[in-house]
């Protein structure tokens, strides 16, 4: 699973006086990402106490975390997100996620898309819960 936060990435400066926090270094996935087009961009929100129903898709899709605190799961590795970490899922991978604690956690969401235009759009999953990486005792 690929996470990066603005936390420990070195800002660098673009335009002369914009401090920029690179996630996801320029280019990195030019190759993969060929043949795509740009899905969607969605702010979503999940309450305390709910779960994203497990799925899978056929897109590159980014989660960046803007509120609360969560797990991700990408198929049998589920890790710990905050405020400012930059999700990035694999096409065809299944996946799932959830607040912790007492609160929601939302997201800024976007995908990078090999499926037909207005087609069917994720497929739902069987998907067995794992303990993030940080739990395991």
């Amino acid at each position: 699973m690929k996470i990066s936060s603005r936390e420990t990435v070195e800002p660098i400066t673009l335009h002369e006086t914009v401090r920029v926090y690179p996630l996801l270094k320029r280019w990195v996935l030019a190759e993969q990402t060929k043949g795509t087009y740009l899905e969607f961009i969605d702010d979503f929100e999940i309450d305390a106490g709910s779960k994203a129903e497990p799925h899978f898709h056929n897109t590159h899709e980014w989660y960046f975390i803007l509120e609360g605190t969560g797990v991700v799961q990408i198929e049998d590795e589920a890790r710990r997100v905050v405020p400012g970490d930059l999700v990035y899922i694999p096409p065809n991978q299944r996946h799932t996620v959830y607040p912790t604690g007492a609160g929601k956690i939302r997201a800024l969401c976007f995908a990078a898309s090999y499926q037909p235009v207005g087609g069917k759009f994720y497929t739902p999953v069987e998907l067995k819960d794992v303990a993030p990486a940080d739990m395991v005792p």
